[in-house]
């Protein structure tokens, strides 16, 4: 229950509280009800005061009584409060009663060399008790006497006791000071007792400076309750000079928090002794340090139970003001940051950038180590994307954990700190790509030999809930080398030594070497020669003839394009073609080759030649990313072209994927009046009804039907019929390509085939002979 007395003095017109008695655990606001009736001027009578404390709004029950002396202007308040403790009660009024029988020996005290009263009003009965401060530190007097339970607090509280306190129960009482006059008033509340001690020497002392002294002291307890930070104060013990310990003085209620001991387990008590796992030797000695330069201090400290403890010291006398916070939490959020930033957020292993760092870091060892090696295991798991597509993402995860907890296993059980000065990372990159670094070891037998037991640990199946999968890795290792100035590099050949153990065949491990770094080199100049030929337009286009299996002449061309490289000489297109597809340089080359192909048929149709058509090779990526159909708007108009001699051919794997979107693409582009092949039809996955899907014109049987047909006449033969028929059915024209031997178009005749193409009637040729041959206009012999 919140307590509050005042014993009120009148100065200058304003009332201001002498003395106030609150409970350790609340905070009282005077002026939220008390300072409300000490307003009024009522001599008497009864009134509702509201006390805000920090367990919220409590309404007491107050009789308020005014007694007044007109000489001196003095006004003396009290106030009962109801719902005292009974023992409480009693036993202050049988000390109220010694008192004023004049027993009390300890009704008065020095302070500062004179002597003054201390009205003490505690509203536990509405009585005045008087004593002075420095009284209660008497082990006999009558606080300790009386309230001998309470000792233990009494002495713990020997600061505030100086300066005008004493503790009843759970009260501390802070004594406020009234200036008393020689001939006592008989309206006082407090009673002077009729001892010799008790006259004053200095009557007209004022009391200003000891008043300014309880109200700052009030304020400091008060800012020191509220702080969320530990505020303690140590003396120094000190033996033949040296400091050997603190004691501790004064602690605040956070302080107890963070420390995890209440006051009495604390305040004078030794530091060492109360508090040993929070001051470990290097604590203690800069804390003596403090005390001896008078510097302040600010550091954060590791405790020897884990936590942390940030802390400020400065100098106070011959001891210290201690401000600390614990820091826990702070580090340990900033650890869980650390770790989002440097793992993979679902497997938990190091991510990209943490690998990284670990690379550069065994690459400066083995740079500045002589005979240091490390390694990089580059491991793709084969079967992934096939889980993941029909299982679903879940059972991806699952498997990608799975993968996760093996690595661990195995690099953790067999290599962690096998050998003084190895290290072993495992990381994942992304998707199924995973890295493991093998730092300090011996030679390339020691990474051949976990590559090997990492091959049979993934030959083992995974049990992912229901489903149980085999995802085997495909390992490529690459060794440490003073070449290497990078660590992205050595990553990179890694990863070029594992794609050589995918198409060798998968689960298996590939050693990255010289002929695979000369490989790599080859590649590296042939793409930036690829990129310079793009920028130049140094390609060329050769026309291989079409022939007419009916009279035999040439009734069109096949458009092809060729890479005349100035060191290797002619690349095959089967080369430049897919690696100008990876690089996404095939938009600019295939417009190139429509622009040249344009170009040459509008020169044979000056010639005179307006008959004959050209067939010309499209990308996916012309097909999906350009503006395949704006282009050949413009190359039509410009050229005034026929449209209708215009064939676009597209390859069968180009369709199986989405014949749907494939079937709205080539809808527009035959809004143009352009013909539509299919190219190498047979050799994909694509079904016989997909050429009801689209809107096909001309059907071109793959090389390899033909190329067989004279050796297995009866088995191809039936394919190459089958594929005729179809397309007569479906009202296309049939081309079969690669045409060597005339028993091949004997067969194709036989067949009802349309044309062919091979080298039986002519190799591709430069734009200039496809011209004369067509002024020319042979006729190759047909007959069947």
């Amino acid at each position: 229950m919140s307590q509050i007395a005042v014993t009120e003095k009148r100065r200058h017109g304003r009332y201001r509280p002498d003395g106030l008695a609150c409970n350790l655990g609340q905070v009282v606001d005077l002026s939220q009800g008390g300072m409300r009736l000490l307003s009024k001027r009522e001599r008497h009578g009864h009134q509702t005061v509201t006390l805000d404390t920090s367990e919220g709004q409590l309404m007491l029950q107050a009789r308020v009584a005014w007694r007044r002396k007109l000489a001196s202007r003095e006004y003396v308040l009290g106030m009962t409060f109801e719902e005292l403790p009974v023992q409480d009660r009693d036993r202050l009024e049988a000390l109220v009663r010694e008192i004023k029988a004049g027993r009390s020996q300890s009704t008065s005290g020095e302070v500062g060399g004179s002597h003054w009263w201390m009205g003490v009003a505690t509203a536990f009965v509405g009585v005045g008790l008087v004593a002075l401060g420095r009284a209660f530190q008497n082990p006999d007097a009558w606080a300790f006497r009386w309230f001998p339970e309470h000792a233990e607090s009494l002495n713990s509280y020997a600061p505030f006791i100086e300066w005008g306190a004493f503790i009843i129960g759970g009260l501390l009482v802070l004594t406020g000071l009234s200036e008393m006059r020689r001939r006592p008033s008989k309206a006082s509340a407090i009673t002077r007792p009729s001892t010799p001690r008790s006259r004053r020497t200095d009557q007209d002392r004022p009391v200003r400076d000891m008043k300014q002294l309880h109200q700052s002291h009030y304020l400091l307890n008060c800012i020191l309750e509220s702080a969320l930070g530990g505020v303690g104060v140590l003396k120094a013990v000190r033996d033949q000079g040296e400091i050997v310990d603190f004691e501790i003085q004064l602690v605040n209620r956070a302080a107890e928090n963070i420390l995890g001991k209440v006051e009495p387990m604390l305040v004078g008590k030794r530091l060492s002794k109360a508090l040993p796992c929070v001051v470990n030797h290097s604590m203690f000695q800069e804390m003596v340090t403090a005390v001896r330069t008078g510097l302040p201090l600010q550091k954060e400290y590791r405790l020897e139970n884990g936590r942390w403890m940030q802390m400020a010291l400065v100098q106070l006398g011959d001891g210290l003001a201690v401000t600390f916070t614990d820091t826990t939490e702070r580090h340990h959020a900033q650890a869980r940051l650390r770790h989002v930033a440097y793992h993979d957020e679902l497997t938990g292993l190091p991510n990209r950038k943490l690998l990284m760092e670990h690379l550069e870091q065994a690459m400066v060892r083995a740079q500045n180590t002589r005979g240091r090696k490390f390694a990089v295991l580059f491991l793709d798991f084969d079967r992934f994307k096939i889980v993941n597509d029909t299982l679903g993402h879940d059972v991806g995860d699952m498997l990608l954990n799975s993968i996760s907890q093996r690595l661990r296993e195995n690099i953790r059980e067999a290599d962690t700190a096998a050998v003084a000065g190895q290290q072993q990372l495992p990381a994942r990159l992304g998707g199924d790509e995973f890295v493991v670094m093998l730092d300090g070891i011996a030679g390339e037998e020691d990474a051949i030999a976990v590559a090997r037991r990492l091959l049979h640990t993934f030959n083992k199946p995974h049990q992912l809930g229901p489903h149980q999968v085999v995802s085997t890795a495909s390992i490529g290792i690459a060794m440490s080398s003073p070449d290497y100035i990078s660590v992205d590099d050595l990553l990179r050949d890694a990863d070029t030594a594992m794609y050589e153990a995918k198409n060798s065949g998968k689960a298996r491990y590939v050693m990255f070497d010289q002929q695979m770094h000369d490989t790599l080199i080859a590649q590296a100049k042939l793409e930036r020669d690829l990129r310079d030929a793009v920028a130049t337009e140094d390609f060329s286009l050769v026309y291989e003839p079409i022939v007419d299996l009916s009279s035999g002449r040439i009734a069109g061309f096949e458009a092809l394009i060729r890479w005349n490289h100035e060191d290797r000489g002619e690349v095959p297109p089967a080369e430049f073609v897919p690696l100008a597809e990876e690089l996404n340089l095939i938009g600019p080359v295939g417009e190139w080759v429509v622009k040249r192909a344009c170009i040459e048929i509008a020169r044979w149709r000056d010639a005179g030649r307006e008959d004959v058509f050209l067939n010309i090779n499209l990308s996916r990526a012309q097909l999906y990313d350009g503006d395949l159909i704006g282009l050949l708007q413009e190359q039509i108009e410009t050229h005034g072209l026929d449209p209708k001699k215009l064939s676009l051919e597209i390859t069968e794997t180009m369709v199986v994927n989405d014949v749907a979107e494939m079937g709205e693409k080539l809808l527009e582009l035959k809004k143009l009046g352009v013909k539509l092949a299919l190219d190498d039809f047979g050799t994909g996955h694509s079904s016989l009804n997909v050429l009801q899907e689209l809107p096909l014109d001309i059907l071109k049987i793959d090389r390899t039907f033909i190329a067989n047909a004279g050796d297995a006449v009866r088995r191809y033969g039936a394919i190459i019929a089958t594929i005729t028929e179809l397309a007569q059915n479906l009202d296309m024209q049939v081309i079969a390509e690669g045409i060597e031997r005339p028993e091949q178009v004997s067969l194709l005749q036989g067949l009802a085939c349309d044309y062919a193409q091979g080298w039986l009637f002519s190799h591709a040729v430069e734009a200039d002979t496809a011209k004369a041959m067509l002024m020319d206009n042979p006729s190759f012999d047909v007959a069947a």
